[in-house]
């Protein structure tokens, strides 16, 4: 299988996120409460099932934006082919009513 680049990175965040889940737990299994935060992020979690949710949808979300930006470009690489024999089509129609024997009465 294939790994792409976001691909990659997503699953590398997902790991970091469980490694800060469990040390949060960790940290929090003397209060009985199991959480998950980060101060900047404003990151909270109250399980690791709910990690696992969240770390999951993120990464769902990673490939669908890369598979969306790679339709994006084969559209668009597709869209300017079509353009270009267009122009073809023009330019040939204009030599052909140019032609000396193509003459209207």
């Amino acid at each position: 299988m294939r790994r792409t680049i976001s691909n990659k990175l997503a699953v590398a965040y997902v790991n970091e996120q469980a490694t800060i889940a469990v040390q949060q737990e960790w940290l929090a299994s003397g209060c009985g409460v199991p959480a998950v935060s980060l101060s900047k992020g404003e990151f909270y979690v109250k399980s690791l099932a709910s990690l696992s949710v969240c770390s999951q949808l993120l990464l769902n979300n990673a490939q669908l934006k890369e598979m969306n930006y790679n339709k994006i470009k084969m559209l668009h690489s597709r869209i300017g082919e079509v353009a270009l024999r267009i122009q073809n089509f023009k330019t040939f129609l204009k030599l052909a009513a140019n032609r000396p024997g193509n003459e209207q009465p």
